[in-house]
């Protein structure tokens, strides 16, 4: 009797625990749900200040229904700069989403050599297991004279989304793409949208008291007070020492059209 007591009051409890986890993850998902519900909501404006440090757009280099693949973008198609429309973008990523032109890798791009006008790779350098591979890779498929264009992240927060592994600064970019023709390099993150960014994160990070998800309604709240800072750029961001803190750094440079075939 004793031991089918114990067996009872042991299966008793596993079921008790199960029950608690199980109301546990209801409630996790119903405040994921909330927290996501408040930030589509009550979405914070942007903390980054455009610059306009680029004078002349990659597709202003480019003729109508010229082919351009654009590397990890998901649905963007490759609205980063008015002109898009005229253009043949195709979308390129490693997971088939809505969106996606082309499922592939970025290290072993399946497209034939010189078959395509222009190459963007924004945000997604930090993402790539072998940059340099990827900008050979890049090389290969653009036609002579075809444009590329990198932006990647120099100061900043670790991304949420994937494995996060490089960031790279102005510098940093024109070794990764020595091998192609300069056009414009620079940044499009000033240092007050860059503080302001890691502000709003960090005082969120101080306040939630370990809860992920306090943090993620908290980091909204914070953007929204601290937001105005990123106005400061306008005359922060023309500074000389402003090279000290920025993120955004890009790259535009041509492929040699020495290599004509």
């Amino acid at each position: 009797m004793k031991g089918r007591e114990r067996d009872s009051a042991g299966s008793f409890s596993g079921a008790g625990l199960r029950q608690s986890l199980l109301t546990g993850e209801r409630k996790h998902i119903r405040w994921s749900g909330l927290v996501r519900g408040l930030r589509s909501r009550f979405s914070p404006p942007s903390a980054n200040y455009d610059l306009h440090a680029l004078r002349k757009s990659p597709y202003e280099f480019l003729e109508d229904h010229a082919r351009v693949l654009d590397i990890g973008a998901k649905g963007r198609r490759g609205s980063y700069w008015p002109g898009a429309e005229r253009l043949l973008v195709f979308n390129l990523d490693a997971v088939q989403t809505q969106g996606v032109d082309v499922l592939g890798d970025a290290h072993q791009i399946p497209f034939a050599d010189n078959s395509i006008d222009a190459v963007l790779c924004i945000s997604v350098l930090m993402y790539l297991e072998n940059p340099q591979r990827f900008l050979t890779e890049a090389r290969r498929v653009l036609r002579p004279g075809g444009i590329l264009y990198l932006n990647s992240p120099w100061v900043y927060r670790t991304a949420p989304d994937g494995a996060d592994l490089f960031r790279f600064s102005i510098d940093g970019l024109k070794i990764l793409a020595r091998d192609f023709e300069e056009v414009q390099s620079g940044f499009n993150r000033g240092p007050a949208s860059t503080a302001a960014d890691f502000l709003s994160h960090f005082l969120a990070m101080l306040t939630c008291f370990n809860s992920m998800q306090l943090y993620g309604v908290l980091q909204g709240v914070y953007q929204w007070m601290i937001f105005p800072l990123k106005y400061l750029d306008r005359w922060v961001a023309c500074y000389d020492c402003a090279g000290l803190i920025y993120s955004g750094a890009f790259y535009l440079g041509m492929k040699p059209r020495s290599e004509a075939r």
